[in-house]
């Protein structure tokens, strides 16, 4: 007679949540990454983040986004930015 093992079952009972990272934290993280004899991927394992999440914050930071936290300004999307003015230039059309 021969015995089978069943594997185990795994039952996820709750879902897991999108984390929300302070600016400053991905700052932190990000800075981590150009420390001597840290990689990206070694520092996004450290903090259970996928590396490429890790990649994207540091491009980020390097092409400026972090410029209105420093100047503790409301930052707003691009898109938003776009569409205001827009909006100024059809109403100074409209005021001729």
């Amino acid at each position: 007679m021969t015995s089978t093992r069943e594997k185990p079952v795994h039952v996820i009972t709750s879902v897991e949540r999108r984390r929300r990272w302070s600016i400053f934290k991905k700052k932190a993280i990000v800075e981590e990454t150009y420390e001597a004899g840290k990689s990206v991927s070694y520092v996004a394992r450290k903090h259970g983040i996928a590396a490429s999440q890790v990649f994207l914050w540091r491009r980020k930071m390097e092409e400026g986004a972090l410029v209105g936290v420093g100047s503790e300004e409301k930052v707003i999307p691009e898109t938003e930015h776009k569409q205001a003015l827009e909006r100024i230039k059809r109403l100074e059309r409209l005021l001729g």
